[in-house]
This record gives C-alpha cells, sequence and structure tokens, in this order.
C-alpha cells in the first residue's frame, strides 16, 4: 500500500475548512483536472505530498503536509527531514502518518520542538492532533517566489471563475502555473518566475460581443490607464494555445492571419 492513500483524506480535511486542496495523487475520474504542486528544494524538484491555500482578509493561508505511511512514531520520524525543507518555503507545515498521538511517543516533542504540525489519518479520515507553530525555517522571499503565486492564481480560478469552470496545469513544476476558464472568451493566466501574464481569447467574435458590450469603454480605460510602469499591455498571436513563444503583433497588425485557423489571438495584460 502506497501513502497516497493518506492524501484524499487530508484534502478533504482542508476542503472541510473552506481551503482549496491538491495532492500529489492521480486524478480521478469525475475531476477534470488535478495536479501535485512543485517547488524547488536546493535545486531538486519535489512534488509536495498535500498542499491547502485559503485568502482571508487580504491575506494568504499556505499549508504543506508531508505524509508517511505507517502507525508507529518511526513513520512521522522518517517524514521530518523533508517537511523541514518545506518550511523554508511554506509558513506552516504538517506531518501526516496514521500514528496516534499515544503512538508518537519522543517525536511529538521533537515535531513541536522544529514548528510542525501533525496530521493522524485512519479510517479514510484525516484529523488534525496540533497545528505547526513558529517557523524559523520560513523564508519571505522563497515563499513568495515559489508558493504565493501559484497559490493566488489557483484560488482566483477556485474562488472568481468557480471551481465547475477552471482548468489549470502545470502546477507540479517549481515556479510555474496556467489556467483558464472553460467558457468561450475565456480568462487565462500564467505565472512564470514571479511574473504574471493575463489574457482573453478573442476568437469567439459572439462571447467577446457578449462581455464586452456590459463593460462600459471609459470605466475600461480608466482601470488600464491608471496601472503602473510595471504592466505591458498588449494584442499577441500564438502559434499554439498555451505556447512557450509568441509573437506580439501590434493593434494595426492584430487582424492579419485573421484566416490561419491553427493561431490564437489574444489580448494580454502583464506585470514585469
Amino acid at each position: 500500500m502506497s501513502e497516497k492513500v493518506l492524501y484524499k483524506p487530508i484534502e478533504d480535511m482542508f476542503v472541510k475548512r473552506g481551503y482549496f486542496s491538491i495532492s500529489s495523487r492521480k486524478k480521478l475520474p469525475r475531476e477534470r483536472v488535478h495536479s501535485p504542486f512543485g517547488v524547488d528544494v536546493h535545486g531538486v524538484t519535489k512534488k509536495v505530498d498535500v498542499v491547502a491555500f485559503k485568502g482571508i482578509n487580504d491575506e494568504l493561508e499556505a499549508e504543506a503536509v508531508e505524509c508517511k505511511l505507517g502507525r508507529t512514531w518511526e513513520a512521522a520520524g522518517e517524514a521530518i527531514g523533508q517537511a523541514t525543507a518545506y518550511q523554508r518555503m511554506f509558513p506552516e507545515v504538517y506531518v501526516a502518518t496514521e500514528a496516534s498521538e499515544d503512538n508518537l511517543k519522543h517525536v511529538e516533542s521533537l515535531l513541536r520542538q522544529l514548528g510542525l504540525g501533525y496530521i493522524m489519518v485512519g479510517k479514510d479520515k484525516a484529523e488534525e492532533i496540533f497545528p505547526p507553530s513558529h517557523n524559523i525555517r520560513f523564508n519571505q522571499k522563497e515563499y513568495e517566489l515559489q508558493v504565493k503565486g501559484k497559490a493566488i492564481a489557483l484560488l482566483a480560478g477556485y474562488e472568481v471563475l468557480g471551481i465547475d469552470n477552471f482548468q489549470f496545469g502545470r502546477a507540479d513544476k517549481p515556479y510555474q502555473i496556467w489556467l483558464s476558464s472553460l467558457e468561450a472568451c475565456n480568462i487565462t493566466c500564467s505565472y512564470n518566475k514571479g511574473v504574471f501574464w493575463f489574457g482573453s481569447n478573442l476568437e469567439k467574435k459572439e462571447a467577446v460581443e457578449r462581455i464586452f458590450s456590459k463593460i462600459k469603454a471609459k470605466e475600461l480605460y480608466d482601470l488600464l490607464h491608471g496601472l503602473s510602469s510595471e504592466y505591458r499591455f498588449w494584442l499577441a498571436k500564438f502559434a499554439l494555445y498555451r505556447p512557450k513563444k509568441y509573437i506580439q503583433r501590434s493593434y494595426s497588425n492584430a487582424k492579419t492571419d485573421s484566416q490561419n485557423g491553427s493561431f490564437k489571438r489574444l489580448i494580454m495584460l502583464g506585470k514585469m
């Protein structure tokens, strides 16, 4: 039996608390999309067993969980090394095993001393035994570069677009993620090493007219005009839907190649 059996109950525990949670398990048949959350740990890509995110009053809560299969204190002890590595980029980190609090023995005091929380999983149910405490390893810069940006993108899809109207990918890659809505004229977002790009597909004329007809031109102009010089706004043509490279077009050239069905035209907004 694999430790992956622990992941879903932990996800469910966080979801009941109002978090958006994903893990390194395989996508279930009823799920449209699911992905591990990848981070860079000393030059090595690691897929965190379980992550959970929640926005509260403009603040972000970010949780990471390192799981080990086993009903004794040894399992919890084996998880400590990886869990403390995650503490550098996550403000709160848990260890999760099948061991009850009584079976943790002396490892419990070590977990508490290190600032790690503990989750017990049994009978397809996860229970927080004690929460994480002060994290002396936490690095704000690593958190913002590796975790915060990707978490904000996921929460935007979850809270703004809705769980049934968004999809995402490349979350398993460090520093990267993309997401989009499913509707025509869909909203897209990508994040790569600290840079956000937002866009909207302009190919569906009916959808564009329906959506943009509800927006007052002056309000849109004032909104875009009020952005700082860090932002760029342009039209672009993509050879693929989500390519690694793009060809920038001016407004006057944006209508060229309109007969080429292999290209996608998007309106883009990016913060440098």
